[in-house]
């Protein structure tokens, strides 16, 4: 899996490259369709704009990968790009079907989303593979963006307006009732697991998207690991974000009198139940047979050590992550004793 480190580094930037290089694309095959330009000259334009389109591909590609159970899940490398392409093929049909569904739910004037929330790194690309497949036949209800393009994924509860029965965020597209949420799928799992694999495959993106949520200013662009984790050790305190996202949805769906229907799942949980959920959310009977052959791989459940030498850093960073922990084995294991206040 080590071999694949370049392709982590390479997607981290590719996310801008897959549109320029469409666009250069574009402007040398125009180009080299010039009748006055010399045979030589158009060899080289056309040429070029292969590479360009080339790299549109790759990048385009690797962009799909935005998912949680990307390198580091247990995957071999044939798997991953199998997976990759498989998810590619899936995503560049998909688009007409399920925007379609949407619209059409909107304009019933109902409360018909189901939003599917995670802190991130927590492998649950399977069963929304699942749920994409069922929206594209058709469905009674639709969910917020996979790929995280209207940027509701990964944000805490406290960004959202919402009554006992529905929820919205406040936004220009809320305030003209395009989108309304009815239940929330909040998927967590080991914080340093998030922030290890999310590192690796976008660097400081996603974790910096989790921190302005809580009120944060972003990591720089030159912090690493080690950095973060000192930085947790230092002030005694989640620096991430990942603590305010995690214990905002627990605390909501401790509050069934102003919050609708959240469940709170871990990938276990998500997976070894998967028909449950699936129904829950609004999945018909003829349909259910989408998430009948998804199951917990238990190979690929670890928790992350943080990636540092000093064990005292390792113990805080611990220490800081105890509530997330909490709230963590409380959803996969049943009630501990207490969930941590600190």
């Amino acid at each position: 899996m080590a071999s694949l480190n370049w392709l982590n580094d390479l997607a981290c930037h590719m996310g801008e490259w897959r549109v320029v290089s469409g666009v250069r694309f574009a402007i040398l095959l125009y180009y080299s369709m010039n009748p006055s330009m010399d045979l030589s000259h158009r060899r080289r334009r056309l040429f070029m704009a292969a590479i360009a389109l080339l790299a549109a591909i790759t990048a385009f590609i690797l962009w799909m990968g935005d998912d949680p159970s990307n390198f580091d899940n247990g995957e071999d490398t044939s798997e991953f790009f199998q997976r990759m392409l498989s998810e590619t093929r899936l995503r560049m049909n998909k688009n007409p079907a399920i925007i379609n569904n949407r619209l059409n739910l909107i304009s019933e004037d109902s409360c018909n989303g189901v939003l599917i929330t995670s802190q991130g790194g927590v492998g649950s690309s399977e069963f929304i593979m699942a749920l994409e497949r069922v929206e594209m036949k058709g469905a009674s209800f639709y969910t917020n963006d996979e790929r995280d393009l209207d940027g509701l994924k990964h944000l805490p509860a406290t960004e959202w307006e919402h009554t006992a029965d529905e929820m919205h965020h406040y936004t220009p597209k809320w305030k003209e009732g395009e989108d309304c949420y009815s239940k929330a799928l909040v998927i967590i799992g080991d914080p340093v697991h998030t922030i290890e694999s999310t590192y690796r495959r976008f660097r400081l993106k996603h974790i910096n998207k989790l921190k302005f949520r809580s009120s944060r200013s972003s990591f720089p662009e030159t912090a690493n690991l080690s950095g973060i984790y000192n930085g947790i050790a230092k002030h005694g305190i989640d620096t991430t974000g990942i603590t305010n996202y995690v214990s905002s949805w627990y605390e909501a769906s401790q509050d069934p009198e102003h919050w609708p229907d959240i469940r709170l799942v871990t990938a276990k949980t998500l997976f070894n139940n998967a028909v449950d959920h699936a129904r829950w959310i609004g999945v018909d009977e003829d349909s259910l047979g989408e998430f009948q052959g998804l199951h917990f791989d238990a190979r690929k459940q670890r928790k992350n050590e943080p990636s540092v030498y000093e064990e005292r850093v390792k113990e805080k960073v611990t220490g800081v992550f105890k509530k997330v922990q909490d709230i963590v084995d409380l959803v996969e294991n049943g009630p501990p004793a207490t969930v941590s206040e600190s």
